[in-house]
C-alpha cells in the first residue's frame, strides 16, 4: 500500500479553527515585537496560502514581505492579502540585501527541509536581519509526533534541543521558548491520539479516504482539546506538539 498523501487537499480545506491556530503564531510575534520596537520591514518565510498574515496585527501591510517558494500558494496568498508584498522566493536564497529587515518569522517551514537546507535557511534569514532584530520560528516537536512524522511532506522533524542548536549555530540568541498544541501526559485522550497516529494504514485512510467534513471534525476536536490557539510555555505535565522560539540577532 502506498502512503503518499495529497497534502494540497489538506492545506486548501483548512477549517476556521485551523486558520486561527496559524494566526495565533503571527499574533503572538507581533504582540511581542510591538511592545519593544517599531517595525520597518517584516519578513515572513513560507506563508503557504497566507492564512496567518492577518495575525500580524499592528504591522502595516506595506511593511510585510512574504516569501513563498510555491507559485500557486503565493498567487492565492496574494489574492487574499493584496496590500501585502507576497513574492515567490526561495527562503534559502533570499533576494534581499544584507541587514535590510527589522523582524522575521518562519512558522512550520523548517521541517520541510533536510538538515543542510535548514542551515541554509536560518543562515540567510540571519544575513538579512539587522542587528538587534527579532526572529520567530515554530516547528513540530518530534517527541510529540512519535515515530511517524506529523505530516508526510516533512523531511526532518526535530526536538527542542536540536532546534535550539540550529538557531545557536546560525548566530541567534534564544530569548524564550514557548509551545503550541499541548498534549497532557497521561491523559487518556492524548494517549489514544499518540497510539492511533503511529498506525500508517490509519494515517493513509485519514488523509486520503475520509470525507473532508469528517476529517475537519476530527482535526478541530483535537485542536480544541490541545489548546491550539494558545502560544505559551508548557505547564507541568504537558508536551507541546509545536515548539515556538523567540530569538534575537545580536
Amino acid at each position: 500500500m502506498t502512503l503518499s498523501v495529497e497534502m494540497d487537499r489538506c492545506y486548501r480545506q483548512s477549517t476556521r479553527l485551523q486558520q486561527e491556530m496559524i494566526e495565533a503564531r503571527y499574533r503572538s510575534a507581533s504582540d511581542f515585537v510591538l511592545r519593544r520596537t517599531p517595525v520597518d520591514h517584516w519578513l515572513d518565510i513560507g506563508p503557504n496560502l497566507g492564512f496567518g498574515l492577518s495575525g500580524l496585527v499592528g504591522i502595516r501591510p506595506s511593511a510585510i514581505i512574504a516569501a513563498e517558494v510555491n507559485y500557486g500558494y503565493a498567487r492565492t496568498a496574494k489574492q487574499n492579502h493584496r496590500p501585502v508584498n507576497i513574492v515567490q522566493m526561495d527562503g534559502c536564497r533570499l533576494g534581499l540585501s544584507d541587514t535590510s529587515v527589522t523582524c522575521a518569522s518562519c512558522f512550520e517551514v523548517i521541517e520541510h527541509l533536510d538538515e543542510p537546507c535548514q542551515r541554509l535557511l536560518l543562515g540567510d534569514i540571519y544575513r538579512v536581519l539587522r542587528p538587534g532584530s527579532f526572529f520567530f520560528m515554530s516547528t513540530p516537536n518530534k517527541p510529540a509526533s512519535g515515530k511517524r512524522k506529523l505530516s508526510p511532506d516533512h523531511l526532518r522533524e526535530i526536538d527542542q534541543p536540536q532546534a535550539e542548536q540550529l538557531l545557536l549555530d546560525s548566530g541567534f540568541e534564544i530569548i524564550e521558548t514557548r509551545g503550541q498544541m499541548f498534549l497532557q501526559n497521561g491523559k487518556l485522550q492524548d494517549r489514544l491520539f499518540r497510539v492511533l497516529r503511529q498506525n500508517h494504514a490509519l494515517a493513509w485512510i485519514y488523509h486520503n479516504v475520509l470525507p473532508l467534513s469528517l476529517m475537519k471534525t476530527i482535526r478541530d476536536a483535537n485542536f480544541t482539546a490541545q489548546s491550539a490557539t494558545q502560544i505559551r510555555p508548557p505547564h507541568e505535565g504537558e508536551t507541546p506538539r509545536c515548539n515556538y522560539f523567540i530569538c534575537l540577532k545580536p
